[in-house]
């Protein structure tokens, strides 16, 4: 006991002198091995711990692995209750501390790193690259990404937008613009609520001026891990069509109840591999000819730093487009595999 008390005070002394010295040695961790790591916490999910580290990289323990653990970076943390606290803190035979009070540490239910800035709660991701598309007309196209996303234990907000534009003999062939948001609040581990889901489309091959849509509805969380997240949600919505042109004695636009359905899931292999991947239908209650699917599925490697070569496949499914030259040969479905440079900030 005497030899193991030396060997903590040792230990917690070196690393405070070196957390002076150095910000990304903040946090330290005792795993119930008797192991000693030395780095800091980068969140905690579904009772595992993701904890980054130059000398041994990502590490994912479980929770109940974890003997003691100390936290001087600024944090979230997320009990059962929905109750959030911010701040540092030390955890040690089951009990927490957080800013100098005592929590239950039975009832945590996260971590998120963040809370001290707004801005640590938000991510970015930028892409651009050459589209190959198979459609009406197979051409390289510029494609571009935007991924903005918020995420603070209990709410979570994300924005996508892709926009694509290509020209063929002299003529714009492709101009084609997505929009995706959504807003979730978290209820339980697993269920969330969604207050909104919102979708604007504008495809001028698709002949569509603008495809509007607007939901509501709740998900569940069927893996929620440091390494892996899958999510299913939906609900009942509203979607309205405006076509660039129409054809004597067609409607101007339509309208209609539409259910949607969204399937959000994200894989790290490694952290320099990592997937994420998006499905949306929108089944046209009143009209299933006005019915929509979109699948885009994302391979990011890393290269240096926040830069990434980025691998985007989108396959979007259009039931009955609204389009004159349909009956010219203008496919139903659109594949785009999409290579190019990224940013994560």
């Amino acid at each position: 006991m005497r030899i193991r008390s030396f060997r903590h005070c040792v230990l917690v002394s070196l690393l405070a002198a070196s957390s002076a010295r150095a910000e990304s040695y903040s946090d330290w961790l005792e795993a119930t091995n008797d192991e000693w790591v030395q780095g800091w916490v980068s969140g905690m999910q579904d009772e595992l711990l993701t904890f980054e580290s130059d000398s041994f990289s990502t590490l994912y323990l479980d929770w109940s692995s974890v003997r003691r653990l100390h936290v001087t970076q600024h944090v979230t943390w997320v009990f059962k209750d929905l109750s959030t606290v911010v701040g540092t803190g030390d955890f040690e035979q089951g009990k927490l501390t957080v800013n100098g009070r005592s929590y239950p540490a039975h009832k945590l239910d996260g971590i998120t790193v963040g809370g001290e800035r707004e801005l640590q709660y938000w991510h970015l991701g930028l892409s651009s690259g050459l589209t190959f598309q198979r459609g009406s007309v197979s051409q390289l196209i510029w494609t571009n990404f935007v991924d903005v996303r918020r995420d603070d234990g209990l709410t979570r907000t994300q924005v996508q937008y892709t926009g694509s534009l290509g020209a063929a003999y002299g003529d714009i062939t492709t101009n084609k613009h997505t929009g995706i948001g959504q807003f979730d609040i978290k209820l339980t581990s697993i269920l969330y609520a969604m207050p909104f889901f919102g979708m604007l489309t504008h495809d001028l091959e698709q002949n569509i001026s603008l495809r509007a849509v607007a939901a509501v509805g709740a998900g569940v969380m069927i893996l929620d891990q440091s390494k892996f997240t899958w999510s299913l949600g939906g609900g009942p919505g509203y979607q309205s069509t405006v076509p660039i042109t129409v054809d004597s004695g067609e409607d101007e636009e339509s309208h209609g109840f539409a259910l949607v359905l969204n399937t959000r899931a994200q894989f790290e292999w490694t952290d320099d591999l990592k997937l994420s991947a998006q499905w949306v239908s929108l089944i046209a209650v009143t009209d299933l000819d006005r019915s929509y699917h979109r699948l885009t599925a994302s391979l990011h490697i890393a290269l240096i730093d926040k830069l990434t070569v980025d691998i985007n496949t989108i396959f979007e499914r259009s039931e009955d487009p609204n389009a004159p030259t349909n009956e010219d040969g203008l496919r139903i479905s659109d594949l785009e595999l999409v290579v190019g440079l990224g940013v994560s900030l």
